[in-house]
């Protein structure tokens, strides 16, 4: 596997053989790695580097990609923090944001996390200034982040938009336009 042979080739910052404490598999959806790599990588970084006595481990966790085998799995690899990916509890803005899941199985995960034993420590992503997010919709995603069960941390993005110019190149009337995407 080129990831585990690039963690191996590569050197640590420091020679004082203090241990990693922290370990995240983050970025897109990791949860759709096999479970096989993710304890791969965590023996490679463990040889290369140590992990200490306590590592924490953490993954980031799409709705939809998990359920309480897929997690209970991932503590027995050593994972024992999540940070789930919500992002709004309303509807319309989590399909303003591209999320294929509903606020019901965000209530549903948040279930399954705190009821699995072996995690230490949970938290949420949520996006700010979505098109249209009010700020009572605001509000309320922030109450719903602060009352879920066990949550000890919670991320907050910045939804951005990002405007780009373009000219008609195919046609002869050469006028332009915008395309407004999410940056």
């Amino acid at each position: 596997m080129p990831l585990l042979r690039e963690v191996a080739a590569t050197h640590p910052i420091s020679d004082d053989g203090i241990p990693l404490e922290t370990v995240f598999f983050g970025g897109g959806t990791p949860l759709l790695v096999p479970l096989r790599l993710i304890a791969a990588v965590l023996d490679v970084l463990r040889g290369r580097f140590g992990l200490s006595a306590c590592p924490e481990v953490s993954i980031l966790m799409d709705l939809g990609t998990f359920n309480a085998v897929r997690l209970r799995e991932l503590v027995g690899v050593g994972v024992n923090r999540v940070s789930l990916g919500v992002q709004a509890f309303q509807y319309d803005l989590l399909r303003t944001c591209g999320r294929a899941h509903s606020v019901e199985e965000v209530h549903e995960a948040v279930r399954i996390i705190t009821a699995c034993e072996g995690l230490q420590n949970w938290s949420m992503d949520l996006i700010s200034s979505l098109p249209n997010q009010t700020p009572e919709m605001w509000e309320e995603s922030l109450s719903c982040t602060v009352d879920a069960v066990g949550i000890n941390h919670a991320m907050v993005w910045l939804w951005r938009m990002r405007v780009v110019s373009a000219s008609c190149s195919s046609c002869a009337c050469g006028r332009s336009w915008q395309l407004a995407c999410q940056g």
